[in-house]
């Protein structure tokens, strides 16, 4: 019986030891190259100080008006025929100081709504694609769109949605914007 047990315990700890590593690790994520091919943008207005919790604590003032960026990612795999498409939002300020700049961990749609959230342990790594940090705690923002009117919402780390400011919306395709390139696979 001893040994039924202490083999259980010892099965239950390898369990946790490994659960406990998985949930703390780096990937890395290498593409020849990932790019913008397209992108919405629109602005808004902070109309409250962000509370002490939040991600935009320190960062924005009452009036601020700040950009939302959200763009289709390319993203072309070594040796791989055909490309992943993602997203990535870039929330910058006034002066174009990127705030985040994160990309899309889940999303949902319905025949008039697209709503995509953006993760801060998912970024772009400039020299060679996407890391996903699981030592970063995550952080979460939305973007919420009427496919019917192209009426936007960001919705902050705490749930607050900030409304697009009226006739700031603009959509542009055919883009080629080049933001990440496997350096090694290049040189």
């Amino acid at each position: 019986m001893k040994k039924i047990v202490s083999l259980l315990l010892f099965c239950c700890f390898i369990f946790v030891y490994n659960s406990a590593k998985i949930n703390c690790e780096t990937y890395d994520y290498t593409f020849d190259s990932i790019k913008i091919t397209e992108a919405l943008k629109f602005s808004i207005t902070v109309e409250e100080e962000p509370v002490e919790s939040s991600y935009l604590h320190g960062k924005v003032q009452v009036g601020d008006i700040l950009t939302v960026y959200a763009g289709v990612l390319e993203m072309v795999s070594p040796n791989v025929a055909k490309s992943n498409l993602s997203q990535i939002m870039i929330l910058s300020d006034a002066k174009n100081n990127d705030l985040l700049k994160w990309i899309r961990n889940s999303g949902s749609w319905t025949d008039t709504t697209e709503s995509l959230e953006f993760s801060s342990h998912i970024q772009i790594a400039p020299e060679f694609g996407i890391r996903k940090d699981k030592t970063i705690p995550p952080i979460h923002v939305d973007l919420i769109r009427n496919l019917t009117t192209n009426a936007c919402t960001f919705v902050d780390d705490m749930g607050n949605e900030y409304a697009m400011v009226p006739g700031s919306y603009k959509f542009e395709s055919g883009l080629d914007i080049l933001i990440a390139s496997n350096t090694e696979a290049v040189g």
